[in-house]
């Protein structure tokens, strides 16, 4: 490298010193990159005349590259240097060889396949067996049945964490140096996962897709190429090339070994043309005997319901296919003797090419083409779907038990002194119920304090059993919210009582109970008296709640235990019927449920547990803009459920009442905006909104 060529590198070497030197005052972990870069430059001895050329060198990259040039044009200015021009591809001035450019290499991505009966694994396969038993390619499946259908090909539990226990882990996870017992306790301290969690990647990788909420899952066109080859490995799928019907031993009929036109060699892909019942489609320019024997046609009202799936052989016209031999014995009709030409219009509605095939011509075609009508199912114990009842599982009263549910928040005495001066310990309600007689479970519940669930008993038929593997467990028609009288008052300063009324309501429970549990009631009423009795007989009266008081914790156990009781009274003889998870909307199920109890008062409508959780939860990222709208303007203090739904009704975003307060002439005008609108027009008081009011939300909005 020549003198002339070499003064720009060293004032290249000199920036990229400074630069490192900076990084590291800094901190910065790109200092590490600059000195990579640094040495690099000093190392070159190929001829670079503009900073852009530095790409060629290995740690040098095209972030690196344009910082060097800006900074040496200016440092070229600084020093009354010309700055050098970019080279053109064109440029042959240099007569010196360039360096090679360094080809960086592709990065091969693989494609992913889960790990054999991992939970990713696991879901495929139930995704698939969804999709082949609805004969829909896009069929979704809600989380309980996915489940259902997943665990027999998973070796992980998808609902309980795994305990560890005497499983010491995957060899990749082992540490070196340490027994088996050491690491055990290490991985059983870290298991909080189910096998649920291979849905993550699943989704992130593109093969399944998640919509609505409750959440339903569908499998992508990619994740149904590697759902398919995980089913055929597990047994459930036969490979394409398997004749899934042809017996080896068996001698082949007729129809099996005729043999294929000339036109069309076996492993040719075969278009398959459906054609609906003859009694809704006509084909254009030909006549039924040109297909269907006259014989057949006269059997055509015994038949009318029958479909007719055949194969087209391409011809030398492009417009016209001819019928081949069909993929199965037709349902009605003959098979066809011989060719016969069948113009097709692709944009008409009358004959629909479904797909295309590359079985041979005798092989059934899998139930998977999205536009073809699935075979009719009947169960008795899947409710069929009628214009006023939507698609429900139906279980005998024989087949489950009642059990109550109580939040694992929900305690009967703060603390217990423990004999000997041990440590206190928290009292829940679930030993007094057992005392009782009375089963209760502790768990997380996302909405009231006690629930009452069907679960299914252990020995039961097969069919009745997956049929209850799809729901699990079933929440009844009955909540409990448990108040005691401080929680009550305090909930009536902070605006919660509003909100859970609110929630509860949406819920889409026939049955609420508000249970008001006395506690220091003397104090309490003197200081909240009237705004106590205020919600209790509003609650009662306005929102049509149930309110039942209590004297203590005792009193509330036996209440409980009444109610359990009469629960199990009710449902002993009653069916249960529980909506699929795919005709569930969060945003419209307390529509839905008002709607099928005015069409079917004398039945319930319920939801699996899982199905009640994600409808309630206060964390899901549904809603409306209007339901946060309203939460928003719930936090302004002197607000109440009924002023906010005034509110929302004449604004029904935060842009319409910012507009209206835009649009006033004063700032007088704007602060009595609310109260001016909304009370000479309400009849109802409890509804105005006061002068001071108005402001305090102006106030707030104009913040």
């Amino acid at each position: 490298m020549d003198a002339a060529h070499a003064e720009p590198c060293r004032v290249w070497i000199m920036l990229l010193d400074k630069w490192t030197e900076d990084a590291r005052a800094r901190g910065a972990k790109s200092a590490t990159a600059y000195f990579k870069a640094q040495r690099a430059l000093s190392e070159c001895t190929d001829t670079l005349t503009h900073p852009c050329e530095t790409v060629r060198l290995k740690g040098i990259g095209d972030s690196i590259a344009r910082r060097l040039e800006v900074e040496y044009e200016q440092w070229c200015r600084e020093n009354d240097r010309e700055p050098p021009q970019r080279p053109s591809a064109g440029n042959t001035n240099d007569t010196s060889t360039p360096a090679p450019v360094r080809a960086r290499k592709q990065r091969r991505t693989k494609e992913y396949i889960p790990a054999l009966r991992s939970g990713a694994h696991g879901i495929l396969v139930g995704l698939y067996t969804k999709v082949v038993d609805e004969r829909d390619e896009e069929a979704q499946v809600g989380k309980a049945e996915l489940i259902a259908r997943a665990q027999p090909f998973c070796d992980k539990d998808y609902n309980v964490p795994s305990s560890g226990g005497n499983h010491v882990g995957p060899r990749s996870l082992r540490l070196h140096g340490t027994s088996s017992a050491s690491q055990s306790a290490g991985l059983s301290r870290r298991a909080f996962t189910t096998a649920w969690a291979g849905m993550k990647t699943l989704i992130d990788k593109g093969y399944v897709y998640r919509q609505g909420n409750p959440p339903l899952f569908s499998l992508s066109s990619q994740g149904w190429q590697v759902a398919q080859a995980l089913a055929t490995a597990e047994g459930v799928a036969k490979p394409p090339s398997q004749d899934a019907t042809q017996d080896p031993a068996a001698e082949p009929t007729e129809a099996q070994s005729e043999p294929l036109p000339p036109s069309s060699p076996p492993g040719d892909i075969l278009p398959q043309l459906y054609l609906p019942p003859r009694s809704q489609h006509v084909l254009a320019d030909q006549d039924p005997v040109d297909v269907i024997d006259e014989e057949t046609a006269a059997q055509e009202g015994a038949d009318a319901n029958l479909h007719l799936l055949i194969n087209l052989v391409p011809s030398s016209s492009d417009d016209v296919y001819e019928v081949g031999p069909p993929t199965q014995p037709l349902p009605i009709g003959t098979p066809c003797q011989g060719p016969k030409s069948i113009s097709i219009s692709l944009i008409d509605s009358s004959p629909i090419v479904i797909s295309s095939s590359s079985m041979t011509p005798h092989e059934p075609r899998e139930p998977m083409a999205a536009t073809r009508p699935p075979a009719p199912r009947s169960s008795p114990l899947c409710e069929p779907a009628t214009p006023s009842m939507p698609p429900c599982y139906t279980f005998p009263p024989s087949s489950y038990t009642i059990h109550m549910v109580m939040d694992f928040r929900e305690v009967r005495a703060r603390s217990l002194s423990m004999a000997g001066g041990g440590p206190s310990r928290r009292v829940t309600f679930e030993e007094a119920l057992q005392q009782r007689g009375v089963s209760c479970e502790l768990r997380a519940l996302e909405l009231g304090d006690i629930v009452w669930i069907a679960r299914p008993k252990p020995d039961l038929e097969p069919s009745l059993a997956r049929m209850w593997s799809f729901a699990q467990e079933v929440v009844l028609d009955t909540i409990v919210e448990r108040k005691r009288l401080d929680d009550l008052a305090h909930s009536l300063v902070d605006g919660r009582w509003h909100n859970q009324k609110k929630r509860l309501h949406e819920s889409g429970a026939g049955q609420v109970i508000f249970l008001i549990e006395d506690f220091d009631v003397t104090e309490l009423m003197q200081r909240y008296g009237k705004q106590i009795q205020t919600a209790i007989s509003s609650t009662q009266l306005i929102d049509g709640f149930f309110v039942q008081r209590t004297a203590d914790g005792q009193a509330t156990v036996d209440f409980l235990a009444t109610v359990h009781q009469t629960l199990e009274d009710m449902y002993r003889d009653q069916p249960l019927h529980v909506l699929k998870e795919h005709t569930i909307d969060r945003d419209h199920y307390h529509e839905l449920q008002q709607r099928l109890r005015a069409d079917h008062p004398s039945t319930l409508f319920h939801v699996s547990f899982h199905t009640y959780q994600q409808l309630n939860g206060k964390s899901s990222s549904s809603g409306t803009l209007q339901d946060t709208w309203a939460r928003m303007l719930l936090y302004i203090r002197g607000t109440s459920e009924d002023k906010v739904l005034e509110i929302v009704h004449r604004w029904p975003t935060p842009q319409h009442l910012v507009q209206a307060y835009r649009a006033c002439s004063s700032d007088e005008e704007a602060r009595l905006l609310l109260s001016r609108t909304i009370d000479p027009q309400t009849p109802v008081a409890r509804r105005q909104i006061g002068p001071k009011l108005s402001e305090r939300i102006w106030q707030v909005m104009r913040a």
